[in-house]
C-alpha cells in the first residue's frame, strides 16, 4: 500500500522511468498499465487501464487498479464507480473497504461509507487501515453537526492566479505572494501527465492582483524536469525552505525533501538537503512560527501516528534545524495532516482527512486553552467534499486566501479568496519584536557581521526566555514582550560572551493609534562582540582608587562586577589583571602601589565567586605608559598621566 495522496504537495515521488518502448510489442493494454502503476505513472496507467475496460477486459483487477490510479493522483472522485465495479466482480483486495469508502465520503455518500468502514472493521486485519476505518466511523456520525459558516462568509475564485493546472502552496512575505504551479509547460511529470510544477510570486498588498505581474523564481529553486513544492520564508528574510521533489536521484516514494537558502549580499545560496529530512520518508509542506525559532511540516516518516503527520524542529543555538518532534495524537491522526500555517492569532491551521470532515482534506484550527489542545474544524463553506487547505490570512480574521479542488474552478487545484460579509471587530494585535544583527568588532573600531552566535533572551532576573542563533549574515530576531527588561546574551567561541541589556518600557504602543489589524513593533538591538586575543589588553574604564590607597571604592566595585560577569560567561578563559601608574613617585613606590592594587581587585573578584586559579595580579608601575606623562617641552600632561593610571586585563589562557 502507498499511503500518499497529493502529488501537488510533492508527496508523490517519482520512481526510476526505465524505458518501455520495447515492452509495447510484447505487452497489451493491461500489463502496460501495470507497468505504469508501479512506476508511479499514474495518467498513462489510466489512459491504458481504460484502453483495457474499452476491449471487455472488465475483470475485478483492472477496475481495482483503475481506481488507484485515480485516488493515488488525487482524483479520488473518479475512483469511486471503479471501486464499486471492483467489488460487484469480487476483489479479492482486502483494502478495497477503505478506499471505497473514503470515495464515497468524497461524493457525499455519507451513509455506504459508514458501511464499508465498519465493514472493513469487522472482516480487516491491516493494523493501519483499521485504524483509518476506525477514525471515519467515528467522525462521519459527526458530520451534521460540523460548522457552517454560508451566511458570513463569501468565497470567490481568484481567477487572476488560476490557470488550468494547479496553483497551491501559498505563503506571504514583504507584499509578495509565493504560490507553487505547473503551469510553465515544458517536460511532462509522468505521474500526473501535467508539467513540471515551480515556484512563483506576484506582488500582493490587496485586491485586485495583476496577473501580467507573475513572475517564475529565479534557477535556484527552479530547475529542471524536478517538481518544487510548498515555500516557506523566515520572518527575517534571510532564509528560505522549500520542498523538492522527484529528481530521479533514488527509487521508490521517498524522493521529496526539504531545502534550505539563504540570503547572502543579496544574493540566495544554493540549496541544500535539510538535516531534519528522513532519508527514507518523504517531507513537505514547510511553514516557520512569527518569531522564525520554529518550522513546522508533514511527514510521512516511520514512528508516528499514521499516515501524513505534523512535526516541528527548532532553531538551535548553532543555527541549525534540529529537535523534531511528533505534534502528537491530538493533532496527527491515522489519516493525513499536513499544511501547517500559525496565524495572526498564533493558532496552528492546518488541513486533514483524519479528523471528522466533509470529505478530502478539510480546513482546522489548533487552538490550545489553559487545559488542553482544541481541534476545530473551520467548517463551511471554507471546506467542501473535495480537498481543501493551504490557509493564508492577510486581514485577520475577516480575508484571506486558501486552496482547493471543488467543482467550478479554472482546473484542478485553485487558489481561493475568503471574506467576511459582515466583518468582525476584533481585539488589534501588536508583537514585539527584537530584530538585530551579531557584529564583530575589528581593530580599527569598525564592525562587520559575525554569523552563528548562539543567542539567548534572558528576563529582568536572568530566566531563559528564548534561544536562538544568528544567521549567515548575523541577524537574528526575538519577539519580546512590552514594559519588560530584558538581556540578549551572545555566545560564539573565540569570543568573548556579549551581554546587551535592553528595555521596552515606556515603548508600549497604543493599538488604537494604527488602522491594521495587526502589526509588527520592532526594537533594532545589536550585539557587538571582541574575539579573544591572547595577551590584548583590555583597559577596565573608571577604577578609580584614593590617593596612596588600594582598597576597592564602591565605584570601582560597580566596574569590576562588570568584570566578574565576563569571567562567569567565559568560565574558560584565565585572565591577568594588571594595575599601572604614572610617572610620580619612584619606580619601587609605583611598582609597589600597583601591585597592592592588583590584589586588592583580584580579591573583590574572588569574593565574588570567581575561581583564584583564574587570575593573576600583576603591578606593572609606570613601566608600560600608554600616553605621554610630560610634553615636549617637559611641563606636565594630565591627559596623558590621568591614561596611565589604569586598570587592565587580558586572557592568558583560554581552556
Amino acid at each position: 500500500m502507498i499511503g500518499m495522496k497529493k502529488l501537488h504537495l510533492l508527496i508523490l515521488a517519482a520512481f526510476l522511468i526505465g524505458s518501455i518502448s520495447s515492452c509495447k510489442l510484447l505487452m497489451g493494454p493491461v500489463g502496460l498499465a501495470d507497468r505504469h502503476l508501479e512506476r508511479g505513472e499514474f495518467q498513462p496507467a489510466i489512459e491504458n487501464y481504460q484502453k483495457a475496460l474499452d476491449k471487455g477486459k472488465n475483470t475485478a483487477k483492472v477496475n481495482y487498479n483503475l481506481a488507484e490510479s485515480f485516488r493515488l493522483s488525487n482524483r479520488i472522485h473518479q475512483a469511486m464507480p471503479y471501486y464499486l465495479a471492483a467489488d460487484t466482480l469480487a476483489s479479492e483486495e482486502s483494502a478495497l473497504p477503505v478506499y471505497y469508502g473514503q470515495a464515497l465520503k468524497a461524493n457525499e455518500q455519507y451513509a455506504e461509507a459508514l458501511r464499508q468502514f465498519r465493514r472493513y472493521l469487522a472482516e480487516g486485519e491491516d493494523r493501519e487501515l483499521l485504524a483509518i476505518a476506525r477514525t471515519e466511523s467515528r467522525g462521519l456520525p459527526q458530520i451534521p453537526q460540523l460548522p457552517d459558516s454560508t451566511d458570513i462568509i463569501e468565497i470567490s475564485n481568484l481567477s487572476a492566479l488560476n490557470t488550468s493546472f494547479p496553483e497551491y502552496g501559498l505563503s506571504f512575505h514583504k507584499n509578495y505572494l509565493y504560490f507553487t504551479s505547473t503551469r510553465s509547460g515544458g517536460d511532462t511529470y509522468l505521474g500526473t501527465g501535467t508539467p513540471f510544477s515551480k515556484l512563483y510570486r506576484t506582488p500582493f498588498s490587496g485586491f485586485p492582483i495583476d496577473s501580467a505581474q507573475i513572475e517564475e523564481l529565479s534557477e535556484i529553486t527552479n530547475l529542471p524536469k524536478i517538481n518544487e513544492g510548498t515555500i516557506a520564508i523566515h520572518p527575517s528574510g534571510n532564509m528560505m525552505v522549500f520542498a523538492r521533489g522527484n529528481t530521479g536521484k533514488r527509487k521508490g516514494a521517498v524522493d521529496v525533501n526539504l531545502y534550505i537558502t539563504y540570503l547572502r549580499d543579496s544574493v540566495w545560496t544554493t540549496p541544500e538537503l535539510m538535516s531534519i529530512n528522513d532519508p527514507e520518508a518523504w517531507d513537505s509542506t514547510p511553514t516557520f512560527s512569527a518569531d522564525g525559532s520554529t518550522l513546522y511540516f508533514a511527514s510521512n516518516r516511520a514512528g508516528g501516528i499514521g499516515g501524513i503527520d505534523l512535526y516541528s524542529a527548532r532553531l538551535d543555538e548553532r543555527g541549525n534545524w534540529s529537535g523534531v518532534r511528533n505534534m502528537g495524537s491530538v493533532i496527527n491522526t491515522p489519516g493525513n495532516e499536513m499544511f501547517p500555517y500559525v496565524g495572526p492569532d498564533e493558532k496552528l491551521y492546518f488541513s486533514s482527512d483524519g479528523h471528522p470532515g466533509l470529505g478530502g482534506l478539510d480546513l482546522f484550527v489548533a487552538e490550545r486553552t489553559e487545559d488542553e489542545l482544541i481541534i476545530t474544524s473551520m467548517g463551511k463553506p471554507y471546506n467542501s467534499n473535495f480537498d481543501d487547505f493551504g490557509l493564508l490570512f492577510f486581514d485577520y480574521p475577516n480575508e484571506g486566501l486558501f486552496v482547493s479542488n471543488r467543482p467550478g474552478g479554472a482546473g484542478d487545484d485553485d487558489i481561493y479568496r475568503f471574506s467576511r460579509s459582515e466583518p468582525v471587530k476584533v481585539e488589534k494585535i501588536i508583537t514585539y519584536l527584537i530584530n538585530g544583527r551579531t557584529l564583530q568588532l575589528n581593530d580599527d573600531g569598525s564592525t562587520s557581521p559575525l554569523p552563528n552566535v548562539a543567542l539567548q533572551l534572558l528576563d529582568s532576573v536572568g530566566n531563559v526566555v528564548a534561544t536562538s542563533k544568528s544567521s549567515p549574515t548575523g541577524a537574528y530576531t526575538f519577539t519580546v514582550g512590552p514594559e519588560q527588561e530584558y538581556t540578549i546574551l551572545g555566545e560564539k567561541p573565540e569570543f568573548f560572551a556579549k551581554r546587551q541589556n535592553y528595555s521596552t518600557k515606556e515603548k508600549t504602543v497604543d493599538p488604537e493609534s494604527f488602522e491594521e489589524e495587526t502589526r509588527n513593533e520592532i526594537f533594532e538591538v545589536d550585539v557587538i562582540m571582541e574575539a579573544i586575543v591572547i595577551d590584548k589588553a583590555i583597559v577596565l574604564e573608571n577604577i578609580y582608587y584614593d590617593f596612596d590607597r588600594a582598597e576597592i571604592r564602591e565605584d570601582a566595585a560597580l566596574e569590576l562586577n562588570k568584570l566578574v560577569q565576563v569571567m562567569k560567561d567565559n568560565p574558560g578563559i584565565t585572565i591577568e589583571l594588571s594595575a599601572h601608574t604614572d610617572s610620580r613617585g619612584s619606580d619601587a613606590y609605583n611598582r609597589d602601589l600597583s601591585q597592592r592594587r592588583a590584589e586588592s581587585a583580584v580579591a573583590y573578584i574572588v569574593s565574588q565567586g570567581i575561581a583564584a586559579n583564574r587570575l593573576e595580579a600583576r603591578g606593572y608601575g609606570a613601566s608600560r605608559p600608554i600616553a605621554p606623562n610630560t610634553n615636549p617641552d617637559g611641563s606636565d600632561n594630565p591627559e596623558g598621566r590621568q591614561l596611565n593610571r589604569r586598570t587592565e586585563f587580558k586572557v592568558i589562557r583560554q581552556d
